[in-house]
């Protein structure tokens, strides 16, 4: 017998029918007839030169030949296994990802990033800051796969899984009267210069706080990120409006702190992707955990 010439599938019938000592049961496994179970046995038996099976009143036992055979076929058909698992297992840690992230939340992104890419080193991952309304148009056209943005309304077509919810605080020189005014009330801070970091759907919404209140915002400064907010604050140019988990990154002792949601409700950054996007499951999944996990390290300041 020549071993180049056994055939996989009739071997296989013959494992499954040693498994399970009956050729109906291997037949219901294969979904195949009792007879073409039957035929394959018998062709292979033909092949090999011996017996495989003692055929008894309503049972099947094994040979001596057909032990042996059976246990080298389990071992042939695990390590044929064990060789497509980690041949998919590599594949699902090889490919292209593109990602877009807020300027403001570059920072709070890059470690998990780097941690992703230190596991799975094959991934070949181009990263872009961009603003959430263009993340927003370039995954829904498919220029990008995902986006870390603040995205409060997505088409049918995309998925937005939450990353971190966040307040917004006002930042003050720590001398400034402000600081240690009881009630923060909206008239003593519109008669400020105000810094905050550039975004057009948190412009739109800061002129409908104190449009509400009847104020309006003479002098107004845009910044790319928190940090640079507080420097702007720290230089003595206005108040500044961040985001409250920005505040382990900027706090000094000139700084102070106040709580802003009451004028401005929290924000959602989420991950924002199509449901319906080209990519391996396996891979794509595993960005999403990672830009998604939580991470304890900024969890204080996120409604504080």
């Amino acid at each position: 017998m020549d071993p180049e010439t056994l055939d996989l599938k009739k071997l296989r019938v013959f494992c499954l029918v040693a498994r399970h000592g009956s050729m109906q049961a291997a037949a219901s496994r294969l979904n195949v007839t009792l007879s073409a179970v039957s035929l394959s046995i018998r062709r292979l038996e033909e092949h090999l030169g011996f017996a495989l099976f003692k055929r008894l009143p309503n049972r099947l036992v094994l040979t001596s030949e057909g032990t042996l055979l059976a246990k080298s076929a389990d071992a042939i058909f695990a390590g044929i296994k064990k060789i497509l698992s980690e041949s998919q297992l590599t594949e699902a840690h090889r490919g292209r990802l593109s990602v877009s992230v807020n300027a403001d939340l570059a920072w709070y992104v890059v470690p998990k990033i780097s941690d992703f890419l230190r596991l799975y080193p094959g991934i070949e991952l181009s990263v872009y800051v961009r603003s959430s309304a263009d993340a927003l148009r370039q995954v829904d056209n498919g220029e990008i796969d995902m986006a870390i943005g603040r995205f409060p309304k997505v088409s049918a077509r995309l998925a937005a899984e939450p990353v971190i919810e966040t307040s917004v605080s006002l930042v003050c020189p720590r001398r400034h009267p402000l600081a240690s005014q009881r009630v923060l009330r909206l008239a003593d801070v519109a008669r400020n210069r105000l810094v905050a970091f550039s975004s057009a759907q948190f412009r739109q919404s800061i002129d409908s706080v104190f449009s509400r209140a009847g104020l309006a915002i003479d002098s107004y400064i845009e910044a790319v990120s928190c940090e640079t907010v507080a420097e702007f604050v720290l230089g003595g140019v206005g108040l500044g409006l961040i985001h409250s988990f920005c505040r382990s990154r900027v706090s000094t002792a000139d700084l102070h702190f106040r709580d802003f949601r009451r004028h401005l409700p929290p924000s959602v950054f989420s991950v924002l992707y199509r449901k319906d996007a080209g990519l391996r499951p396996e891979l794509f999944r595993k960005l999403r955990q990672a830009l998604t996990a939580e991470d304890a390290r900024y969890r204080a300041h996120t409604s504080s």
